[in-house]
């Protein structure tokens, strides 16, 4: 009967992307050996490929405990969601009895949130300004070579560079990015300026629009409610 598994990887986990191995323990709970045990692996899933189903067991003595070290190989889908749980089966038989156990292993994917999108300071029309924006991992897997876009919906507000590579993401962790950008004269006054996000790693991705004050534009307490202007944020996540 299954016991328990373990990953052999040198994180511990499935992640996305990865090819992995398992090590699964067995135990023998009958009060007879049993020899040339065959044992499978099975599942249904779609998040995973089984690239090495199958193991053998020599022989083992009733009551006792038998580990194949990374006798399986497990391929994680590319794009999957955090913490999405693949249901195996394995089955044991010595070629007269036949033994079933279920058993459960959760992978791993990065998920990204907005934490930060803000002007460093106050731009006035024809001013250079600089914006900063934090993404915060919140998903169980690093996130590799990420990299953020962003566009302005204007051409009186340009960025000096529209592409920012990252690189990694750590689980758990923020990346910042402040970007330098300038500014036309034709602003008239205080102005709103749509700013579009998209941030890709791997398959992964997060986008949005936000909205950049060009001038002293700012909410009041007098509103209350924050109703002076059309605020909106959109975003996504995968």
């Amino acid at each position: 009967a299954y016991e328990s598994f373990a990953v052999n990887d040198a994180n511990g986990q499935a992640d996305y992307g990865e090819t992995v191995g398992l090590d699964v323990t067995v135990k023998n709970i009958g009060n007879e050996a049993a020899s040339n045990i065959q044992v499978t692996l099975a599942s249904n899933s779609t998040d995973v490929t089984i690239v090495d189903d199958t193991a053998s067991i020599p022989s083992m003595e009733a009551m006792s405990e038998y580990t194949l070290t990374n006798a399986f190989q497990i391929a994680v889908n590319e794009l999957i969601a955090d913490g999405a749980q693949v249901n195996f089966i394995l089955t044991c038989t010595d070629g007269s009895h036949t033994w079933t156990s279920p058993f459960r292993m959760t992978l791993h994917a990065p998920v990204f949130d907005l934490a930060e999108f803000r002007p460093v300071q106050t731009v006035n029309p024809g001013g250079d300004g600089q914006l900063l924006v934090s993404i915060t991992n919140i998903g169980s897997s690093d996130a590799r070579n990420a990299r953020l876009q962003l566009y302005s919906s204007t051409s009186d507000l340009s960025f000096t560079q529209t592409i920012h590579d990252i690189d990694l993401i750590a689980a758990g962790s923020t990346a910042t990015v402040v970007a330098d950008f300038t500014t036309s004269h034709q602003f008239q006054g205080n102005s709103i300026v749509e700013v579009q996000y998209l941030l890709n790693a791997s398959s992964y991705a997060l986008d949005g629009v936000e909205l950049l004050s060009i001038g002293s534009v700012m909410e009041t307490f007098e509103t209350g409610d924050f109703s002076a202007f059309a605020w909106e944020s959109i975003g996504s996540s995968h």
